[in-house]
Formats: C-alpha cells, sequence, structure tokens
C-alpha cells in the first residue's frame, strides 16, 4: 500500500512512533523518518530497530521550519504527531503550547508545500471540539490552519485532520499514569465517577492516516469511532489486574481544561459530515471524495450515551493485554 514511499513523522519518537514505523514498513515503505527534537528518544528507538536501514532519524523541532523543510525534502507523506499534550502544562504554559501546537502546525503546513509533499496528516484530538482548554484551542486553531492548507491554489499538496479522543497505550495518558501509581502501590485518582472517554490503539490511528494517504482529496476531517470506556471502572479493572495500589474518585468534577466527556462531533459539523465505515468524515471544503457507501449522520446514534460501552469482562481483557 506504501510501497516505495517515504514518510515523514513529526514528533516521532513516542509512543505512536513506535507503532506507525512498523506499521508503514510491513506496508513496503521506502524510508521512514523519525524527527523529533528529543536525542536520548531517537537513542532508544534506534535500539529498537537495531539494523534497519528503512529507518532514519533527524533531531529538529517543529517550531523551526527550516530544519523542517530541509528534512522533508523528496518525502512523500508526513504525520504531525508533534505537540504539546499534557492539559496542565499547555495550562500553565499557554505561550509556549501556541508555539509548538499552532505555530508548529502552521510551520508543517509551510515546509510540506515548499518541498510539494504529496500528503500530510495531522494528529488532532475531542479536545478541539467546543474546546475549553488551552491544549484544545491550540488543536482547533491547528485544524483550520491545515483545513487552509488545501486552498493554496499553487501548491497539489493534500492536508487532512485525524480526530480521536484517547489511545489506550499512550505515553503520558492516563492508563500509563494508573499503571505506574497501581504498580508502586499508590493511589488512582479519578476526577469523576462518570467521566468517560473514546479509546483507540496506536495501530488504529497508524492505519487511518495510510486510509487519509491513499483516500483522501484535502480538506477532510477524519472521525474514528470508538466504543467509550468509564475512567473510573477502567482504573478498578487495573487495580484488579495488577493486584496493587487503590482507587479513588473526587466527585468535585473535572480539572481545569477537563471535560467530563468526550465530544468528536461539534452539532455544526453535522452538515458537512458523512458516515463511512466505522468513521465520520467531515467534508470541510466541500469536495468530491474518493470515499463510496457513505451515509448520513445520525447525532442521536453517535452521542456517547448511546454508544456500546467497553465494560466488565471485555475491559479486563484489554487492560490485560495493553499491561
Amino acid at each position: 500500500m506504501l510501497e516505495g514511499k517515504v514518510i515523514l513523522i513529526t514528533g516521532g519518537s513516542g509512543s505512536f512512533g513506535y507503532r506507525a514505523v512498523r506499521a508503514f514498513c510491513d506496508a513496503g515503505a521506502a524510508r521512514v523518518i523519525v524527527y523529533s527534537r528529543d536525542e536520548y528518544k531517537h537513542s532508544v528507538m534506534r535500539s529498537a530497530f537495531p539494523g534497519d536501514k528503512m529507518l532514519s532519524f533527524a533531531i529538529g523541532d517543529v517550531r523551526d521550519q527550516s530544519r523542517l523543510e530541509s528534512c522533508m525534502e523528496g518525502v512523500d507523506y508526513v504525520v504531525h504527531a508533534a505537540a504539546m499534550k499534557q492539559i496542565p502544562a499547555c495550562e500553565d504554559n499557554p505561550q509556549e503550547a501556541i508555539a509548538t501546537n499552532v505555530v508548529g502546525s502552521r510551520n508543517v503546513v509551510v515546509a510540506a508545500v515548499k518541498q510539494g509533499v504529496d500528503c500530510v496528516v495531522n494528529l488532532s484530538a475531542d479536545k478541539a471540539v467546543y474546546s475549553v482548554s488551552v491544549y484544545g484551542a491550540t488543536k482547533f486553531l491547528a485544524e483550520k490552519l491545515f483545513i487552509e492548507g488545501n486552498l493554496n491554489e499553487k501548491s497539489d499538496t493534500r492536508f487532512v485532520n485525524l480526530r480521536y479522543s484517547n489511545i489506550l497505550d499512550s505515553r503520558g495518558g492516563v492508563f500509563e499514569i494508573f499503571k505506574e501509581r497501581l504498580a508502586a502501590g499508590n493511589e488512582a485518582k479519578v476526577f469523576g465517577s462518570s467521566m468517560t472517554r473514546f479509546f483507540l490503539s496506536q495501530n488504529e490511528i497508524a492505519e487511518l492516516c495510510t486510509l487519509a494517504f491513499e483516500r483522501s482529496v484535502g480538506g477532510e476531517t477524519f472521525v474514528k469511532l470508538a466504543s467509550p470506556i468509564r475512567i473510573a471502572e477502567l482504573a478498578t479493572t487495573m487495580q484488579k489486574v495488577i493486584g496493587n495500589g487503590s482507587v479513588s474518585v473526587d466527585e468535585g468534577g473535572a480539572r481545569t481544561g477537563e471535560k467530563m466527556d468526550a465530544v468528536l462531533l461539534a452539532d455544526e459539523e453535522s452538515e458537512m459530515a458523512h458516515l463511512y465505515e466505522d468513521m465520520i468524515v467531515i467534508n470541510n471544503l466541500g469536495r468530491p471524495l474518493r470515499l463510496t457507501g457513505l451515509e448520513p449522520v445520525n447525532l442521536e446514534n453517535l452521542a456517547m450515551q448511546n454508544r456500546p460501552f467497553i465494560s466488565g469482562v471485555y475491559l479486563e481483557s484489554l487492560v490485560r493485554e495493553s499491561l
């Protein structure tokens, strides 16, 4: 599917990068470039792929447009995964979040156009919908920058967004935080017993990137549908499986910048949206799509309370598989 293609991943030394590198190489990519600013993570990742000649590393920051341009020379596809993602850190350092998540995204767009990249996928988040946090606001703006990138009449580069809620096994995510605290015999704290999130796997995100590379026309926002999980049940299930630590629930509500429930589609986007298999495709620019079998979106069916929850034995199985 990706036979002979050169792919660059910004922020590629994170947990997503490991799965994406394997997935892209298995799909026939000629070369995958991991672009990030952390030389230590590069060293660790290099040791995880010993002797892999299809993999190369580039030290660089998305804040540096000229470095991005030089590293995108000869690149076919880009996955823009680099971002400040921790909500408390973004709330405390809004200027830094803007510099990385907004200005950095603009730099990716400009560099890709200058180097004639075929397609660029921006990894976005549910927090971009009706944002209540600095992080969410920056992801909302990044999405808009990627949509606007398709309006350059002198460029054929396709820019698309991939929006999702949470990745179960992502570095720094709630699963990893609970895992570390419980394994050490400490308390895993949940803010609100009703807090719920949609979870995907890293492999699913990589598969969606491949779909976007091959089937997008530019300007779409792909929203992957998933079954929700109650965070409190996730924590108690993890405590049961790990056999250590404890779980507490603070009913005082979500922390600053957090929502109790994830929202993947704004009501205002529904008129531009179509249902395609297990995802929503928002046709932001109204272009003819390459996808067939599109159906209208039913907002009531998409509401979290109407989605089948991952719970009980199935959730325990998923936790055991992910630990």
